[in-house]
């Protein structure tokens, strides 16, 4: 096995409106933040990176992946979308 740590191999764009759910306790609400791609690691891991509003990049470890639906103007859980579809 090797010690090899994990870095990241490749990178893609994310699908549009996808977005990161994160409740933030200092401020007692929910905040979306973009996720503008999508990383393949070297232990064959996906990580999801999201950007704030200065334009860092980083990935995220908590938070919940949610899709903006313009039509209603509300985020919904990815989960709604394969049920909606498997109707």
């Amino acid at each position: 096995m090797s010690n090899e740590s994990e870095r990241i191999i490749q990178i893609i764009p994310a699908p549009k409106d996808l977005y990161n759910k994160e409740f933030l306790d200092e401020e007692n609400e929910w905040v979306y933040s973009p996720i503008v791609c999508i990383a393949l690691t070297s232990w064959n891991n996906i990580r999801f990176c999201d950007t704030d509003d200065l334009g860092y990049i980083s990935d995220f470890g908590q938070g919940q992946i949610v899709k903006y639906d313009s039509s209603l103007d509300i985020y919904k859980q990815l989960s709604d979308y394969e049920e909606a579809n498997n109707d």
